[in-house]
């Protein structure tokens, strides 16, 4: 009697049955996801970091436009600080009139608001520079950092 697969003389017959993963999907897939979210906090971090070296190149542009008027400012206010004075004594003297002395200090003043205005917004410049570029501390204000 010819022997079958699986049957012995006595006919008895027994089989084997075994699962050999070829590949374990659930760590495969971990891994895949893994490496998805690694890459992504790196694309991420890139684009943080040249979102923050834009923001310092546009506040170091704008620190100095601001340098620039604020040292134009400057120069109206003491032309019309000498205008004004000019006007002043010209008025004591009798060679114009109130109204045109009075116009030369409204534009002193107006020049001197506008001269505190850009003071402020380079001030503000600077600090936004500081807290870009990560120096922003207490002691930058003067504070103990409490």
């Amino acid at each position: 009697m010819p022997v079958t697969a699986g049957t012995d003389r006595d006919e008895w017959s027994f089989e084997v049955r075994s699962t050999i993963p070829l590949v374990d999907l659930a760590s495969v897939s971990e891994v895949s996801r893994t490496r998805y979210q690694a890459s992504s906090a790196a694309n991420r971090a890139r684009e943080v970091r040249r979102t923050v070296e834009l923001e310092v190149r546009q506040l170091w542009q704008e620190l100095g436009t601001a340098r620039r008027q604020l040292e134009l400012t400057s120069d109206r206010v003491a032309r019309r600080r000498q205008v004004a004075a000019s006007m002043e004594e010209q008025y004591k003297l009798g060679l114009v009139s109130l109204d045109t002395m009075l116009d030369r200090q409204r534009l002193l003043t107006s020049s001197e608001v506008e001269l505190e205005q850009r003071e402020v917004h380079r001030l503000i410049t600077i600090y936004r520079l500081l807290v870009a570029t990560g120096r922003f501390s207490p002691t930058v204000l003067g504070g103990g950092g409490n």
